[in-house]
């Protein structure tokens, strides 16, 4: 993922998980819009088929904030992540 000050790893095993992810990453108005974007996102079986439309969403999001603001949101959302260190 693309962000301001560091990189991160985001990890979602769970259909739960992944919706809170991509809640805290592009807002709640994405997870009710899902319906009128269409069924592309609604699984995570459709998230991978349509993840090149997916992706640019994604990385836009986290270039608005700085990546120690996403953990915290994500942790928060009890999302798997961390920081990538070098």
């Amino acid at each position: 993922m693309s962000q301001q000050q560091s990189q991160m790893n985001v990890g979602s095993e769970e259909q739960k998980s992944r919706r809170e992810m991509l809640s805290v990453l592009l807002g709640a108005a994405f997870l009710m819009a899902t319906s009128s974007i269409g069924p592309g996102f609604l699984t995570n079986a459709d998230r991978v088929k349509n993840f090149s439309e997916l992706e640019p969403l994604i990385n836009e999001a986290t270039r608005k904030r700085a990546s120690a603001e996403w953990l915290k949101l994500l942790e928060e959302a009890k999302v798997p992540c961390g920081p990538i260190n070098d």
